[in-house]
This record gives structure tokens, sequence and C-alpha cells, in this order.
């Protein structure tokens, strides 16, 4: 007759098709987390509003074709404790992402950035033209925007306009940049670059 202190040890350790199903189980895991889609498939931009929780983004993400499972995501983010680490923003994937892919981009909050594109020699209204074609906003939000007495004053406009101080080139902006911004970031590269030689 077998000891009971050796019924519980024999009893304690795992069994072979315990042992066998755990490593099934975390293959099935580690598949999820690392499969990867073609880096060459199209651009999905996915917007995770302010607020969103885990499983919202979880969604989305999901419903957009970034991710296969929601399920896998949720798992992941909430293992290495970055579930509400998850920023706001737009993104931009390609389709079936590794989801560990996926939750480091939404967690460092590196949004998708639009180009904009501004030529030499325009006047304010065809400057607000450009931007209005390219990122959507309104061309009388941005005239309205480049009439900033604060912004004027200090790079010396007489006019109380920044005609002439929105400096031409191509920018990589967020998306949902309001016109403010815009303007606030081709006056700053006006004085960045600005010789008073000139």
């Amino acid at each position: 007759m077998p000891r009971i202190g050796a019924l519980a040890a024999r009893s304690a350790r795992p069994t072979r098709s315990a042992v066998v199903l755990g490593g099934a189980a975390t293959a099935l895991l580690l598949t999820f987390a690392c499969r990867a889609g073609g880096p060459n498939g199209p651009r999905i931009q996915v917007t995770i509003p302010e607020g969103a929780s885990l499983s919202a983004a979880a969604d989305s993400l999901r419903a957009h074709g970034v991710i296969g499972s929601t399920g896998a995501f949720t798992f992941y983010a909430r293992l290495l404790g970055k579930s509400d680490d998850i920023k706001a923003g737009t993104y931009e994937f390609t389709p079936n992402r590794p989801v560990l892919s996926v939750l480091k981009t939404l967690t460092s909050g590196r949004e998708a950035l639009q180009r904009l594109v501004i030529p030499e020699g325009l006047r304010l209204t065809e400057v607000a033209d450009y931007v209005a074609q390219q990122l959507g906003i309104p061309a009388q939000d941005f005239v309205a925007a480049a009439h900033d007495t604060v912004l004027a004053r200090r790079v010396g406009a007489a006019e109380g306009t920044l005609e002439g101080y929105l400096y031409p080139s191509t920018y990589l902006v967020r998306h949902g940049v309001t016109a403010p911004e815009v303007v606030r970031m081709m006056v700053e590269e006006f004085e960045a670059r600005w010789q008073p030689s000139w």
C-alpha cells in the first residue's frame, strides 16, 4: 500500500496531458500575438476616441480587420499591464497585424500623419485653399486663424494678418489638427528659418 505522502506528491505533479494542453494553449496565444499580416496590404485608419475602453478599442480594431481576435488583444494588454495605456488618436495599420505590434503602436501614441504641402508664392486665401484640400479644414477657418493678433504681434506683422509669415514647406500633421495649430506651426517654421539679413 502506497504511503499518503507519496500519493500527495504524485497528485501535485502536473499530468502529461495537462502539460501538453498548457503548451498547446501557449502556442495558440503566441500565434495570435505574433502572426503577421502582409506589410503591403491596404492602409486602414482606425480612430480610438478619448476615454475608449480596452474592449471598445479591441472591437474597433477587429471590425476594421486590423486584428483577428479581440480576446488575444485584450489578454495581452492585461498581461503586459497596458490595458490603461492605450492613447486616443487616429492610427494607420495594414490588415491582420500582430497583436503585440498593434498594442505597441496604440500605447506609444504614434498616430498616423497627413502630409501638407504648401508651395512658395501663395497669398493667404490660396494657402487656405491648399489646407482645405489636403486636410479638410474649412478655408474660412484657416483665414480666421491667420488673423491671430498675438501671433501677428510676435512676428511684427503690421496689418494684423500672418500673410507672408506662413512658411511654404512640406509638413506632417496629425489627423484632426485644427486651423490655429496649422497656422502656429507654419509661423514657427517661418521664425526658425527666417534670416534678418534677407
